[in-house]
């Protein structure tokens, strides 16, 4: 049954099959994610048991003296790597698939954070079609908060908004509904818990922002940790990389961080003493001269016990450069 389901006839139509589906627009878009997060997940097994196993996918590898799986060549021969990234007849086909998810993600998590991301002239993506969307019922967005009237009371009747302080508490309610709607940037901000049904209302929509937040931060990590997997086996061009790396001075420090960690081979090595032999040598042509120095200074440690550590701190820092 296994070497049945191992078959790359078998293989290659769940790859296609995920493919159709991640590009189908008319699916919805969490079903796609999860395609092509599966795909990918198959492709780096596949591609990492080839080159860590069969040296690279070779296929004139004796399989007696690999293992006993025994449909191993089999399984390998017939240019199986056509039915991965590395075919360089469907790669962009499919890396523009992987980026386009990326962008897509981008997008959700930038605005409800409504922040301004930079774009590339080639990104081929209606944007507008996968902008989240939190309602409120009954609520006009496009009301001007500053000119709000009409606005009753538990009763039903009609309160004076220039008079009744309760009225002016409702008034400021729904002017922060307003505001935090179009300005989430006051998502984090603390709200009052209130009998009220307007202010139970803003803090639904609160929760129901934040939440939907950190659902696309976290969509948009794991396809970048996905894509720097494939990276790792060499199977996405570096133009992608760089177009990850676009927005990540305002997508927050998270965002940050999990760039820092996908690709932490690609961060600028730090320098190293090796790297400027010159201060290196200066300091050797300096330790003769400084050697008289250094006992004078013992003999002043010895009258002054506070300085004595720092000393021994020197010293030992000598000790390590130079021997």
């Amino acid at each position: 049954m296994a070497e049945k389901l191992l078959k790359p006839s078998v293989l290659n139509k769940i790859l296609k099959k995920l493919l159709v589906i991640s590009e189908d627009a008319r699916l919805n878009l969490s079903i796609r994610f999860n395609s092509i997060i599966s795909y990918i997940d198959i492709t780096i097994s596949v591609n990492s048991f080839l080159e860590n196993i069969i040296g690279s996918g070779k296929s004139d590898v004796d399989k007696d003296s690999v293992n006993t799986f025994n449909i191993f060549n089999k399984f390998f021969v017939n240019n199986f790597k056509k039915y991965l990234l590395t075919s360089d007849k469907h790669s962009k086909y499919i890396q523009n698939i992987i980026l386009n998810l990326y962008l897509v993600k981008e997008f959700q998590f930038s605005k409800l954070c409504s922040v301004s991301v930079d774009r590339e002239a080639e990104e081929d993506v209606n944007f507008d079609k996968y902008e989240d969307k939190v309602e409120v019922d009954n609520e006009d967005d496009d009301d001007d908060d500053d000119e709000i009237s009409d606005i009753e009371d538990d009763d039903g009747e009609e309160i004076d908004t220039n008079d009744s302080s309760e009225a002016k508490k409702i008034t400021k309610s729904i002017k922060l509904k307003l505001k935090i709607l179009n300005n989430s940037d006051s998502l984090d901000e603390e709200m009052p818990h209130d009998e009220n049904e307007n202010i139970i209302e803003l803090n639904k929509v609160l929760v129901l922002r934040k939440n939907l937040k950190w659902v696309r931060q976290r969509e948009l990590s794991l396809i970048v940790m996905k894509i720097s997997m494939l990276n790792k086996l060499g199977l996405v061009t570096d133009d992608i990389i760089s177009r990850l790396r676009l927005n990540e001075s305002v997508l927050g420090d998270l965002y940050h961080d999990v760039l820092s960690v996908a690709f932490a081979d690609k961060e600028e090595e730090p320098v190293t003493k090796t790297d400027v032999p010159a201060a290196h040598e200066d300091e050797e042509e300096e330790e003769s001269d400084n050697h008289d120095e250094i006992e004078d200074d013992a003999d002043e440690v010895e009258e002054n016990p506070d300085d004595k550590g720092e000393f021994e701190k020197n010293e030992s820092g000598m000790d390590f450069e130079f021997f």
